[in-house]
């Protein structure tokens, strides 16, 4: 027997933006156990129609409504986008943001439209597809991590990726967020470290610098802020400069160059810092100080980093319960 084929999560977003207009309208498809798109007069008929063809797009553009009602062409990426939309599977999950939490369902049926659906505006068909099994996440009850997910990706039809795929994926095996909290918990702190992306690794690492380095800020954002540099900051103590990379490599990986270039005109008047989780392949200057997972994981095991590690993964509903 071929094993079960894994599911994979869409983000849809459902916001119009033509003819002046710009209205988001997630909640109320939600609300009416839908999720759906726009992009042109031609209904989800024509659509099915237009794969049968070898130029789907020139089928649509040369439609009637479509000449009549816009004055726009729809283009080969949006039926690109469209076909996406019609192939996620009854084991796939979709996900939409609002009203500060992750909603989660999966779709059921083809794609339909009517012409006279509220949601058909300005000549646009809204074609949807009927939803099933909703289940909500309200941000305040998640880990901080996960108000990243809203923010994340551009398109409105779109699979995820990277570490947000695993961090959603949690979201779609679970029923609610006592379950993600449990689910978290079980893990080991090897697992949960190895869980943090990029940014989360670079907001870990900050806290790092804070508790055990006297970061102060200023005035540069984490992960934004200077080619080769993503934490800049000063020591509250000796004013010296607070450099730092960080890399969430799980591999050994080489020292990045423009690293060093940027640290080494401070002289002995910074402190540099390099997070590299998997570790660095070969010594460099002394200066430069190597923190890996591996060094962060024996951090966590006493105070300050236990009770920081744990914060990190709790949501604000249950911080009252952080033992200091």
């Amino acid at each position: 027997m071929d094993p079960k084929p894994d599911y994979t999560c869409f983000r849809v977003r459902m916001k119009y933006t033509g003819n002046d207009e710009n209205k988001d309208y997630s909640k109320d498809a939600w609300n009416r156990n839908e999720v759906g798109i726009w992009y042109g007069a031609w209904s989800a008929e024509d659509f099915k129609s237009a794969l049968t063809q070898s130029n789907p797009k020139r089928m649509l553009n040369d439609l009637p409504a479509q000449k009549l009602i816009v004055d726009w062409e729809v283009q080969s990426q949006t039926v690109k986008m469209v076909e996406r939309f019609c192939n996620i599977r009854d084991i796939d999950w979709i996900y939409a943001c609002f009203g500060e939490a992750i909603h989660f369902a999966k779709v059921q049926g083809p794609l339909q439209s009517e012409v006279n659906h509220d949601f058909s505006i300005n000549g646009e068909l809204w074609k949807y597809r009927k939803i099933v099994q909703k289940k909500v996440f309200p941000l305040p009850q998640l880990p901080d991590f996960y108000r990243l997910i809203p923010q994340a990706g551009r398109g409105n039809i779109f699979q995820t990726w990277g570490n947000n795929r695993e961090a959603l994926r949690i979201l779609a095996s679970c029923q609610d967020t006592n379950e993600v909290a449990n689910t978290f918990k079980q893990m080991t702190d090897k697992e949960r470290l190895d869980f943090l992306g990029p940014s989360e690794w670079e907001s870990f690492c900050l806290g790092y610098l804070i508790l055990e380095k006297e970061f102060l800020p200023t005035g540069l954002s984490v992960g934004r802020t200077l080619e080769g540099l993503d934490i800049v900051g000063r020591n509250s103590k000796t004013g010296h400069s607070i450099l730092a990379q960080c890399k969430k490599d799980q591999t050994i990986e080489e020292i990045d160059q423009k690293f060093i270039e940027k640290v080494e005109p401070y002289g002995v008047k910074a402190d540099a810092y390099y997070f590299a989780y998997g570790g660095l392949k070969q010594p460099f200057s002394s200066r430069v100080n190597e923190i890996t997972g591996k060094m962060m994981e024996s951090w966590i095991q006493s105070e300050p980093g236990k009770s920081y590690f744990a914060n990190f993964f709790q949501s604000s509903s249950d911080s009252k319960n952080t033992q200091r």
